[in-house]
């Protein structure tokens, strides 16, 4: 993607590795002009949240507004559980109301694989 110029609103996804955004989203965001743009970002976890994803956009997204974040965390039971806002105030979806792009993370004797919660 060269520009965001057509959008008023950037929705950016990504996992949450290690408390952020994978380093190539920085990069992603810093050679975009966000400038008047409202930027949403959404993240699939373990057990972080939205870590440092909205601080970290914030510094890479120059001239852009922040939405309220959303967060997807997986839980062993494959019940994915969504968190939003500042400091991340816990809401848990039911089964039939689980977004059918979240993915489940099972360990799977010692390593880890990926399976559609729906």
């Amino acid at each position: 993607m060269r520009s965001v110029d057509a959008y008023d609103t950037v929705l950016l996804g990504s996992p949450v590795w290690n408390v952020r955004a994978p380093m190539i989203m920085t990069t992603f965001t810093e050679a975009l002009d966000f400038d008047g743009k409202t930027v949403i970002p959404f993240t699939t976890h373990a057990m972080s949240g939205l870590g440092t994803t909205e601080r970290d956009y914030a510094a890479s997204c120059r001239g852009a507004t922040f939405g309220e974040g959303l967060a997807v965390r997986a839980r062993r039971s494959g019940t994915p559980t969504t968190r939003s806002g500042p400091g991340c105030a816990a809401s848990v979806c039911s089964e039939a109301d689980a977004p059918i792009h979240a993915n489940v993370i099972r360990p799977h004797h010692g390593a880890v694989r990926h399976q559609r919660s729906r």
